[in-house]
């Protein structure tokens, strides 16, 4: 009978304990918002550097304007096109990229990178999301940033 229940007992705390004791799962990343101001990016493809790990995402604060660049593995003739949301205190880019239909291409290796400029903003800090779709699938969150906008030059 004893071993019966100590048995019981163990198998309870082997089917419980792992399920008690696990990390909380993270949250989800905030959703892309909808970003309706456009932003012109620039695209330039290169060779890739050996041992690089991608994608990478940039952001710095200038006067009144914020810099972000992304570097991902290119598609054939990558294209990118992008837009902004602002709200206080807060930037969000969504970029869309994806390959040109209508390009004949190598298939060497490449990665592009792409990039733009927030301009007009207000000297302060601000939380910068930069998410990327690939094609026509949904936008995913690549980083958040905090980063300084200084005041306008004179």
């Amino acid at each position: 009978m004893k071993r019966t229940v100590w048995a019981r007992a163990a198998v309870c705390a082997g089917l419980i304990l792992p399920l008690a004791c696990r990390e909380p799962a993270a949250p989800d990343p905030p959703p892309a918002p909808a970003a309706s101001e456009p932003l012109v990016l620039s695209v330039w493809t290169r060779a890739p550097e050996r041992g690089e790990r991608l994608p990478v995402v940039r952001v710095a604060g200038a006067p009144a304007t914020l810099a972000v660049q992304v570097t991902r593995r290119a598609f054939c003739a990558t294209l990118a096109e992008g837009a902004v949301a602002r709200a206080p205190g807060e930037v969000a880019v969504v970029a869309r990229v994806g390959g040109d239909p209508g390009a004949l291409c190598s298939g060497d290796p490449a990665v592009v990178e792409y990039g733009g400029l927030v301009t007009g903003l207000a000297a302060g800090q601000y939380r910068v999301r930069v998410y990327e779709a690939v094609g026509d699938g949904p936008a995913r969150l690549l980083s958040t940033a905090a980063v300084t906008v200084l005041p306008p030059a004179t």
